[in-house]
């Protein structure tokens, strides 16, 4: 993954259109799920004691954690590896995993690609609020060898783990920049997601990784990661023939009750109505980007020399605006 540290900018939107393109239409009006804002009061990691000042002040440290581990140096790629933007996002998505669901909580991230979970047996894993799924316990999960074309999609160097064998497990490891990681196995597995105006959505053969060892900091009230990301093999990537590359999200304030927070799937992502403005997405690796063209205040267009590498990267992850410090103090000394 490539970083920039000094053309780097970084932007959250309250109501984002993300598009990939795709040369297959979904079959219906699509779906759509809950977001859970981790400081809501239907997280796991709900405190009623704090006001919504202190949790504002929580958002922003969250916020800044990322953006310190994002523009630290890349780790050294290992083999079998990704690496991610951080480990501390801001929305759950529910969904349920296996032949006898195991119902469980996962940071929503469009900075990752791998959705993967805590697995049974764990021989090193974050300590986390409820059951950790048992793939023993499940006739529909199914690991992959690693001469599999699925294998070879998200190993991005060489594999190590395969020489000793064709039937040898497929392997990952994703990679953070905090130095936490997940590893373990690739698998699929069904997945069920709670449609927020119908049935449940159960999809069969979702590749995730089911990971054996976790290290470094985790949110507690989730089991892993769900991929949102650009690349192979994010749910957006494996959902293609169903959503057709399209997902969006509206965001609302974590307090704005009966209101909560949700994405869209397919047809229903596509965001119209008056006001609405579109801009192209760049995807780099696993990240969506947008082009930087001019920064203004008001309705005066500021004077800047913007490099063609200043883009903005899209994090549902983070709550502020984060912008270079050259093109911030220079207007605060003028």
């Amino acid at each position: 993954m490539t970083f920039y540290s000094h053309s780097f900018f970084k932007f959250i939107l309250f109501t984002i259109f993300l598009s990939t393109f795709s040369s297959i239409e979904a079959d219906d009006d699509g779906f759509s799920v809950d977001l859970i804002h981790c400081d809501s009061w239907k997280s796991p990691l709900y405190n009623p004691s704090l006001t919504p000042w202190e949790c504002m002040n929580n958002a922003l440290q969250r916020s800044n954690d990322r953006v310190i581990r994002l523009m630290s140096r890349p780790l050294s790629p290992g083999a079998a590896s990704t690496e991610i933007i951080g480990t501390d996002g801001a929305y759950f998505m529910s969904m349920a995993i296996g032949t006898l669901p195991v119902q469980l909580l996962g940071m929503a991230d469009t900075g990752s690609d791998l959705t993967w979970i805590q697995c049974e047996p764990c021989k090193k894993c974050y300590k986390q609020k409820g059951p950790r799924f048992n793939p023993k316990r499940s006739s529909t999960y199914k690991n992959f060898p690693c001469n599999s074309k699925i294998c070879r999609s998200i190993e991005e160097t060489s594999k190590p783990s395969c020489f000793l064998g064709i039937k040898k497990k497929c392997q990952y490891t994703s990679k953070y920049q905090d130095n936490s990681s997940s590893r373990g196995v690739i698998a699929t597995e069904t997945i069920t997601l709670g449609s927020t105006a119908g049935q449940p959505l159960r999809l069969r053969d979702i590749v995730f990784g089911c990971a054996h060892n976790t290290i470094g900091k985790f949110s507690e009230a989730g089991s892993g990661i769900i991929g949102l990301g650009g690349g192979q093999p994010s749910l957006i990537s494996l959902l293609d023939s169903l959503i057709g590359g399209r997902f969006s999200y509206c965001l609302v304030p974590p307090f704005s009750l009966p209101s909560s927070s949700k994405m869209y799937f397919g047809g229903n992502a596509v965001v119209s109505g008056r006001g609405v403005v579109s801009t192209p997405l760049v995807v780099r690796s696993n990240v969506y980007y947008v082009k930087l063209k001019a920064l203004s205040v008001g309705k005066k267009k500021l004077e800047l020399n913007i490099s063609s590498k200043s883009d903005i990267i899209l994090d549902m992850g983070s709550t502020a605006t984060y912008i270079p410090p050259e093109l911030y103090f220079p207007r605060t000394t003028v």
